[in-house]
């Protein structure tokens, strides 16, 4: 009887071709809503990518998987029955983990200086788009209110191009019948 050894968490970690995958977001793709998270009118949303405040939930989530994955490594090196080969693939995962903390601190601290840095830009586009937001309320409530006053107007408008519509046609009906008519008439010569 042959035992085959299988890692159990590997599976779990990295998926095998053909199984479904999450793929990863574009940088300064806005997140999708959420079924339970409210996006009609009269809510803002700030986007995610590099500014939006979904970046420190999303670090958290990367953190948490990581810490799991760190986890699992260190679980394998301290199992006495794991493999050689296994355990030299954990502590590289271990050191490739350390890495990307190291590399990903490095960048948290060059994005705080820089949204420090461009803080004025950032408040004139946020007030840019709340203003925007402002304007777009401001014509759409005079567009209603444009059509309310003149919906007699409009009907009336309709309702002429309704009958100019049928009188046209009644017309082209009785005009091709005047042309069948006359070319159907014997020429008296």
């Amino acid at each position: 009887m042959s035992v085959v050894w299988e890692p159990p968490v590997f599976a779990q970690m990295f998926p095998r071709r053909g199984e479904e995958q999450v793929a990863p977001r574009r940088p300064f793709q806005r997140p999708r809503p959420t079924e339970d998270e409210p996006t009609g009118e009269g809510t803002q949303r700030r986007g995610g990518g590099l500014f939006g405040q979904g970046f420190e939930q999303r670090r958290e989530q990367r953190r948490q998987r990581i810490e799991r994955a760190r986890q699992m490594a260190r679980r394998l090196l301290d199992d006495p029955n794991t493999p050689a080969d296994v355990k030299a693939k954990a502590r590289r995962l271990d050191e490739l983990l350390t890495e990307r903390d190291k590399l990903e601190g490095e960048l948290v601290i060059k994005r705080q200086g820089f949204l420090h840095d461009h803080q004025p830009e950032l408040s004139e586009l946020r007030q840019l788009r709340e203003r925007a937001e402002v304007l777009r309320q401001n014509l759409r409530s005079s567009r209603e209110k444009a059509i309310a006053e003149n919906l007699p107007k409009i009907q009336e408008m309709r309702r002429l191009t309704d009958e100019a519509r049928q009188t046209a046609q009644e017309l082209r009906q009785q005009y091709r019948g005047m042309r069948s008519g006359r070319s159907q008439e014997p020429e008296d010569n």
